[in-house]
């Protein structure tokens, strides 16, 4: 598995030198797409994120034929994936930004690095990605106690991905937005049940138990 790189990977493609280097990797399956991969070495940053796309497909199709053997996360497929979204995310793709923090984030092609793929999808969510804002809130909350910088950041993810429609972001915002975070986000339960009834809407099975228990302590308080 190769080395986890600097944060400075994802945003500069001279970290891991020209793709031409790892052409026995990335040119995995080339047969059966050596259009994409032509355009994948002119530039083309969605043909990137195919032949990468291609290459996890490959490593999922190998672990199949080993009797459902547990996937290896130094496979050659799965490190040819992670290169070629770095490079697209140099080139400025969102999609490779947030495929290569899941990368990072699974230790699959490269050695598992937190800080990594926070920064993958923190950038990503700047950028509008709405998946990106969902997992970064939840890398950001997965300490049971989060610091307050941590806890701000991922409310504040978590709200933007919830008003542009994210379901499970919806709910987590709701839960948080029911009770409150003391000296983060105050407490407001009119618009919590506004997100978790669009969450519950769009069949996110913990925000209908979460509506279910908000609805038992009410009738108890009554």
């Amino acid at each position: 598995m190769m080395a986890a790189p600097s944060p400075s990977f994802v945003c500069d493609q001279t970290s891991i030198g020209p793709v031409e280097r790892f052409s026995p990797l990335v040119l995995y399956n080339e047969q059966k797409n050596a259009a994409c991969h032509a355009r994948a070495f002119r530039g083309d940053t969605t043909a990137m994120n195919r032949v990468a796309a291609s290459a996890i497909i490959g490593a999922v199709e190998e672990h199949l034929a080993h009797n459902g053997a547990a996937l290896d996360g130094d496979s050659a497929p799965l490190y040819a994936a992670a290169l070629w979204y770095a490079h697209s995310a140099a080139r400025g793709n969102v999609e490779a930004l947030f495929n290569l923090g899941s990368l990072y984030k699974g230790g699959l092609g490269v050695a598992p690095n937190r800080d990594i793929a926070l920064q993958c999808f923190e950038d990503a969510a700047r950028k509008g990605h709405v998946p990106s804002m969902y997992h970064a809130g939840e890398m950001l909350m997965a300490h049971r106690s989060p610091m307050a910088d941590e806890a701000a950041r991922a409310i504040a993810h978590w709200e933007r991905a919830a008003s542009m429609g994210h379901a499970r972001a919806q709910h987590n915002y709701a839960v948080l937005l029911w009770t409150g975070v003391p000296g983060v986000l105050a407490q407001n339960g009119a618009r919590a049940l506004v997100f978790g009834l669009s969450s519950a809407a769009q069949d996110v099975p913990p925000a209908a138990q979460w509506l279910q228990h908000v609805d038992m302590t009410y009738m108890d308080s009554e």
